[in-house]
């Protein structure tokens, strides 16, 4: 092994302990920090390799940061020590679960535990647009306590990956590997996550994986074209109903399948009670509460099957105020109990029952209409005061993902996933601009005057569309990752995009120069100018920077817990609406420096919108409709 990585040596600020695991591509190492001297786990990438490991590896890093969960191994840092890429991971303590198989079949309580944790732990990943796509017990490990942690996120599979022609590495990852991954179909999504996982359960309850065979050919030959023989014909004491979820989960056809983790788990949690004790039951519900926010696109994110169409008769979520109070924010001195002001209490005053489920919310200028894209091919305008239904445009090829009103709220700029970006005429629901990318829209954005349309595409460019000189457009900033976030600035001066970089991309408008603020150092994932564009507000992973413009000096660094995947300015640029997972939605008084009202989701929290008069919120959960808050006082 290289010098730097021998035990003794350091590899930045960390002394490597011992070695805990080396394979063909890399080396895991029980690593000190010389200062807090926290013992984690460092991985390392060895110098030399394939262009194409080098950059699995780096997804791995960017994914797996991006996920929180309590089943999920959590990344804590990353660096380059000469040539060689590092990542420093939380150090799980315990064995993986394949070694724990080979001792022989778990108890079907132990079984189903595991399969629920991983389950839970999957919900959220998918929620954010994540497929494993690796799921194996060799992935899967499981500490001292009973609990289970997932690793190695963002590994892709197909049947061209170089590990398929090594015999000995091809049968542990084949015995999991879903009948679309082996057939390398064009599109691979979180229910190959469903088989995986099916078949690694299959194993813990019966002690035998789903298929034998002699050679990787006949394996993944199996995989696609023999039905797996019933586990409880293998075992009779795994009860039928068991036996029939694992077989579901297996289906050859993904369509076949549980279409989601929260099916499988829910199938689960069916077991009869003599199978599944209730202590564990209610653990595993505690477990799976916490679910996560809005995907992440770009971060090897897989399409998703689309929502249900039917409209939910009423909003699902259970939405309840929370405790005020955020991670690392800075309170005031405590003054009498007795005499202080109420908190602002928030109340839900509509539910709307959208017709499918919310990916993307936006209020008019004026704070009475609500825009909302619901994973179809058309966008909904809501009348955000009565909580009725005023219109629905149709004409995108695909789910509207993104919309956006123009500052003077006349046009309504929508995207979708087939690349499609629209600009509509709010009076008269009148078509006026169309234009297509080659990529799905990530992010749009009308400009102060109505003359231009900002678009992130998916192939990391950002295009400025001019809507009245036909095909006249600029190429902006490039990104090394699709745009997730623009922004025009109030008075039209400026262009910002964000694509998950520790960069911000300022551009002068017209074609002035760019320029490179720095951006949180996991990554920034959205952004806002201030009402009177002094000042930009960027987050990332557990971190807000609100930054000068254009200077892009640091005024103030708030920690929060969690992704920060949405802000909004109130009209008067005093508070911040910020949306973090898990679920969590605050008001940050940015003047004093602390949240002073919030909520918090039971579910996924999918879109937010903040009224730019600051006192509504519309939230949309996972489970189906948008929930229209208020808050009973002013806040200031």
């Amino acid at each position: 092994m290289p010098a730097q990585f021998q035990i003794g040596q350091s590899a930045g600020d960390y002394r490597i302990v011992e070695i805990l695991g080396s394979g063909g591509a890399g080396q895991v190492f029980k690593v000190e920090h010389r200062i807090t001297r926290r013992v984690e786990a460092m991985k390392v990438l060895l110098s030399g390799r394939m262009e194409e490991q080098a950059e699995r590896f780096l997804r791995e890093i960017q994914v797996q940061a991006s996920l929180q969960h309590p089943h999920i191994a959590s990344v804590l840092n990353a660096f380059w020590v000469d040539d060689d890429l590092v990542m420093i991971m939380e150090l799980v303590e315990g064995e993986s679960l394949e070694k724990r198989l080979e001792r022989g079949r778990l108890p079907l309580e132990t079984a189903l535990d595991y399969a629920r944790q991983a389950l839970a732990a999957l919900r959220y990943a998918h929620s954010r647009r994540v497929a494993h796509r690796d799921i194996k017990p060799a992935n899967i490990i499981v500490t001292p306590g009973g609990a289970i942690k997932l690793t190695d996120f963002g590994l892709a599979k197909s049947a061209a990956d170089p590990r398929l022609t090594q015999t000995g590495a091809v049968l542990g990852t084949a015995h999991y590997m879903s009948p679309e991954q082996v057939k390398s179909a064009a599109v691979v999504d979180a229910r190959s996550d469903i088989y995986s996982l099916g078949a690694v359960l299959y194993e813990m309850a019966t002690g035998r994986r789903p298929f034998q065979a002699e050679s990787p050919f006949d394996l993944m030959l199996a995989q696609v074209q023999t039905l797996p023989r019933p586990p409880v014909e293998i075992d009779a004491s795994v009860p039928a109903a068991l036996s029939r979820a694992i077989l579901k989960a297996l289906a050859k056809g993904p369509e076949e399948r549980f279409q989601s983790a929260e099916e499988f788990l829910a199938a689960l949690e069916t077991r009869p009670a003599s199978v599944v004790p209730r202590k564990s039951r209610d653990r595993m519900l505690w477990y799976g509460a916490g679910a996560a926010v809005m995907a992440m696109a770009g971060l090897a994110s897989l399409e998703l099957r689309p929502a249900p169409v039917d409209p939910p008769p009423v909003v699902r979520a259970k939405i309840e105020p929370a405790p005020l109070t955020m991670p690392h924010a800075a309170k005031e001195p405590a003054k009498e109990p007795a005499k202080a002001p109420a908190a602002p209490r928030f109340h839900r005053v509509h539910a709307l029952a959208t017709r499918g489920v919310a990916e993307a919310l936006a209020f008019s200028p004026d704070s009475r209409w609500l825009a909302a894209g619901t994973g179809r091919p058309e966008v909904e305008i809501w009348d955000a005061v009565t909580g009725r239904l005023r219109d629905s445009w149709g004409g995108n090829g695909s789910a509207v993902t993104v919309v956006a009103f123009s500052p003077d709220g006349s046009r309504l700029a929508t995207g979708s996933r087939d690349g499609i970006a629209k600009v509509w005429g709010m009076s008269g629901r009148t078509e006026l601009n169309e234009f297509r990318h080659p990529g799905a829209v990530a992010s749009v954005a009308l400009s102060h005057d109505n003359q231009w349309l900002a678009v992130g595409v998916s192939n990391k460019r950002v295009k400025l569309w001019h809507l009245t000189e036909t095909g006249r457009f600029h190429e902006m900033a490039r990104h090394n990752r699709a745009p997730q976030a623009l922004a025009f600035s109030p008075g039209g001066a400026y262009l910002a995009s964000v694509s998950n970089e520790n960069v911000v991309r300022l551009v002068e408008l017209p074609r002035g120069p760019f320029r490179q603020l720095a951006g949180p150092e996991l990554g920034a994932t959205t952004l806002a100018f201030s009402p009177d564009q002094s000042r930009l507000a960027v987050g990332g992973i557990d971190r807000l920077r609100l930054m000068e413009v254009p200077s892009g000096r640091v005024v103030q660094s708030l920690e929060v817990a969690g992704l920060l995947h949405l802000i909004a300015f109130t009209a008067d640029g005093r508070c911040l609406a910020l949306a973090t997972t898990p679920g969590a939605i605050a008001l940050w008084d940015v003047e004093k420096g602390h949240p002073v009202a919030s909520l918090r989701s039971a579910g996924t929290v999918r879109a937010l919108a903040l009224s730019p008069d600051g006192r509504r919120i519309a939230m949309a959960a996972d489970d189906g409709g948008v929930a229209l808050w208020e808050w009973q006082r002013p806040l200031h």
